[in-house]
């Protein structure tokens, strides 16, 4: 789904703990938020979002979230 991203040594906790996997889903999807690439919020639901909140559900490929050009990190990895 996403060979890019690499767990290091966290692949583990991450499969077995909902609360480790959840952390990475939203750090992929702040990224996502952070580079305008969410779904827009409603001018209707602003009010309802300031009161309850918001999950930006983001609208790319999972490679969209790499830095400009789709290269990885030093290591090969992001």
């Amino acid at each position: 789904m996403a060979p890019w991203l690499n767990f290091g040594g966290g692949e583990r906790e991450c499969r077995n703990s909902d609360h480790v996997f959840d952390a990475v889903v939203a750090a992929l999807t702040a990224r996502a938020a952070a580079l305008g690439l969410t779904e827009p919020l409603s001018p209707s639901r602003q009010r309802t979002v300031a009161v309850e909140g918001w999950i930006a559900l983001p609208t790319p490929e999972l490679s969209a979230l790499l830095p400009s050009g789709g290269s990885t990190g030093e290591r090969g990895e992001y």
